[in-house]
């Protein structure tokens, strides 16, 4: 087949594409505007080794040693927080229960990034912004009495901290103009298929 071939149905049902494309675009964007504000909270969480005090020793923690046993504990820290377990206690922690749909949602709501060899970005979006601020935070206190724990038996020089207690919280709107643009684009690209297949099963139809 030849591309005249394929731009014919282009240039017969021009006029049609193109209102299709405003008019699932303009519907993408009503609808867009009914979908709720949702609120991201986010803080930063340091993971540090407190450095041993000076000794005769030939290996200790100062320095270069204490660094790096932070960055390897730093995965650690990371692997809770993605945890279920620790999200599940960060969800107790704040609305004393839950039922498993919630926990599920908030599992999906929860990102944990490492930025640094010592930072972990972590953040949470939620429907309201007192509980997302109170999540993130909670989280936080999750994953420290976590470490705590396991640290008794372990190195107890290990420390997470927060560099802000108070979270940062940022609106995420929806991006009405994009989806309206990305949703016309669909309906165009399946309608201008329906056409081509009309088209060619037209002709065939006819050859016969």
């Amino acid at each position: 087949m030849e591309l005249r071939e394929f731009l014919a149905p282009l240039r017969k049902y021009g006029a049609l594409i193109i209102f299709l494309f405003f008019l699932s675009g303009g519907i993408i964007y009503l609808l867009s505007q009914k979908i709720p504000l949702q609120y991201q909270a986010s803080v930063t969480v340091y993971v540090q080794r407190l450095p041993e005090k000076k000794s005769g020793d030939y290996y200790t923690y100062e320095g270069f040693y204490a660094q790096k046993a932070a960055q390897e504990y730093t995965d650690t820290v990371l692997g809770f927080l993605k945890s279920p377990d620790i999200i599940r206690r960060a969800a107790i922690i704040v609305w004393e229960k839950v039922d498993e749909k919630e926990e599920k949602k908030l599992q999906r709501a929860v990102q944990a990034t490492k930025t640094a060899p010592q930072l972990i970005h972590l953040s949470v979006t939620w429907k309201d912004e007192e509980s997302a601020r109170n999540l993130v935070s909670a989280l936080a206190q999750a994953v420290k009495e976590r470490a705590q724990v396991l640290n008794q038996a372990g190195d107890e020089a290990m420390q997470i901290d927060l560099l802000t207690n108070d979270p940062l919280v940022q609106t995420k709107r929806p991006h009405k103009i994009l989806n309206s643009i990305v949703g016309g684009g669909i309906v165009v690209l399946l309608a201008t298929m329906a056409l081509w297949s009309y088209e060619y099963l037209k002709g065939t139809l006819k050859e016969a």
